[in-house]
């Protein structure tokens, strides 16, 4: 491969500092920090259960309740990822490349995003209809990669 072939890189770092509220949903991720528990929130009007949690229900508008979920689901949807940005908090917990996919949980009408940890990452490594069960991080600090899944067998 000639020079003008070879990938072009440049050095980057990027270093953000914030603090910030989990305002409403701040139980999700007590839950998960305290208790190792998936929960989700469900409108009284019309039963939908919300993961990730909603205040209220955005088919009603009414203001929903907290539910614990299963921590088994099944996949919808899910990709190899080969790239994270430099200042992404996941450079910490992931091997490149991972499998990002959306997850729903048992119990739950809506998906969330998380990682699918597999032996092998390859394109259909990880399917949709793929059940998964979710495994928590001995350090947990508050943030969606507290956990992630793995195949359920």
């Amino acid at each position: 491969m000639s020079d003008r072939e070879a990938p072009f890189e440049i050095q980057d770092e990027i270093a953000n500092h914030y603090v910030y509220s989990y305002g409403g949903i701040s139980r999700f991720f007590r839950e998960v920090v305290e208790n190792r528990k998936l929960m989700g929130t469900r409108c009284p009007s019309c039963a939908k259960v919300w993961c990730p949690p909603r205040l209220h229900c955005a088919h009603c508008y009414q203001e929903t309740a907290w539910v614990e979920l299963a921590s088994e689901g099944t996949v919808r949807s899910a990709a190899p990822i080969y790239y994270v940005p430099s200042n992404y908090t996941l450079h910490q917990y992931l091997d490149m490349p991972y499998i990002l996919a959306l997850i729903q949980l048992d119990g739950a009408d809506t998906s969330l995003y998380s990682i699918v940890h597999v032996s092998d990452v390859v394109i259909g490594a990880v399917t949709p209809g793929m059940r998964v069960r979710a495994v928590f991080r001995e350090k947990r600090e508050g943030r969606l990669t507290d956990f992630y899944f793995v195949p359920a067998e």
